[in-house]
């Protein structure tokens, strides 16, 4: 079990290679999550109030919408290359 100290997670995603997605509605992060050992990372800051997450793995794609009526398109390769926070496009 793996805890967000602080956060408050709204949806879940994961990507069939050992990770799991999270964001957290409050304070406009995207987390990842190894599912081997529970370590965390934020990939992405500054989302505004998260309400929905959706990946596209074929394309290496993390969306991620808020109540401010934005969507996010997140790079996942960019943000694991990195090892911090990756890039991201508002649409």
């Amino acid at each position: 079990m793996t805890s967000l100290a602080g956060a408050s997670t709204v949806r879940v995603a994961l990507d069939g290679a050992g990770r799991a997605y999270t964001i957290d509605h409050a304070n406009g992060r995207l987390y990842e999550i190894a599912l081997a050992d529970g370590a965390q990372r934020v990939v992405a800051t500054g989302l505004g109030t998260c309400a929905g997450l959706a990946l596209d793995t074929v394309s290496g794609w993390i969306y991620v919408s808020n109540y401010e009526g934005q969507l996010w398109q997140i790079n996942s390769q960019a943000a694991q290359a990195l090892g911090g926070v990756g890039k991201v496009v508002a649409y």
